[in-house]
């Protein structure tokens, strides 16, 4: 990738983009384009799904790694807030991914 910043993707894949991150409470909001199909849950039958999405999406990152994606600014402040405030907004799974 030839991003200006790069980190570890929500799904586990690398990411990135060129726009400037906002500081908040020790985390990162990128905001990126979000072009991807990503692992939704999976089916009665035991299949995988997938949640298709092109479109602006704001990114939470702690620690080189997207803890969430957002649909606004906003709502990615809020999800901060509350994971500071003690409740479990982000996916345990993304907190722990290498």
């Amino acid at each position: 990738m030839n991003y200006k910043h790069e980190f570890i993707g929500y799904t586990g894949n690398p990411v990135g983009t060129d726009n400037d991150p906002v500081e908040y409470r020790g985390f990162l909001i990128y905001e990126r384009i979000l072009t991807e199909s990503t692992p939704s849950g999976w089916d009665k039958i035991g299949r995988r799904t997938y949640y298709s999405y092109s479109g602006t999406i704001f990114a939470v990152v702690k620690d080189g790694k997207e803890l969430s994606q957002l649909a606004g600014p906003n709502g990615a402040k809020r999800a901060i807030d509350k994971h500071l405030s003690g409740e479990d907004v982000f996916k345990k799974l993304a907190l722990t991914k290498n």
